[in-house]
């Protein structure tokens, strides 16, 4: 997809490249979500058939394929990367690793707690959907302020 995001900038500009990419996120979110639910299911499955010493594993399988599935569908930073707003997006990452080493810090650090896997698991879950959102919106609002700036 890449390639493809890749010419219709090169050919028709910002606005069309953004429309293909928001397209490819919310087309492969969608397909995403409707694939992991019988993935959900086959995972379910093996890990009682084949691994039965990960039982408590599946409590954690929604979690890191909601993960997984937000992971394929970010063509948001794909879509920034081929503009020429790698700057937006790098600075924006790095605010959600300062954001999530100070929330991580504050949630697990207080005295004589421990880290349970799930907690892990949800602190995982709301970093990516963190970053999905916030490399959607950083499109979204530079796909703006580029259509803005070439109508004045």
């Amino acid at each position: 997809l890449y390639p493809m995001i890749a010419r219709r900038f090169a050919s028709s500009g910002s606005a069309t490249a953004f429309k293909m990419g928001a397209l490819a996120s919310l087309a492969l979110l969608c397909v995403g979500a409707l694939f992991a639910l019988p993935a959900w299911a086959v995972f379910d499955y093996a890990i009682q058939k084949w691994y039965p010493a990960y039982m408590q594993a599946r409590s954690l399988l929604p979690i890191f394929l909601a993960i997984a599935v937000l992971r394929i569908s970010d063509y948001w930073s794909t879509y920034l990367v081929i503009v020429g707003k790698e700057m937006p997006l790098l600075l924006t990452n790095l605010m959600l690793i300062c954001m999530s080493l100070v929330l991580g810090w504050l949630v697990f650090q207080t005295p004589g707690a421990r880290i349970e896997l799930k907690q892990a698991a949800y602190f995982a879950g709301t970093l990516a959907l963190a970053g999905y959102l916030c490399a959607a919106f950083l499109a979204f609002w530079m796909n703006r302020r580029s259509s803005t700036h070439q109508t004045v």
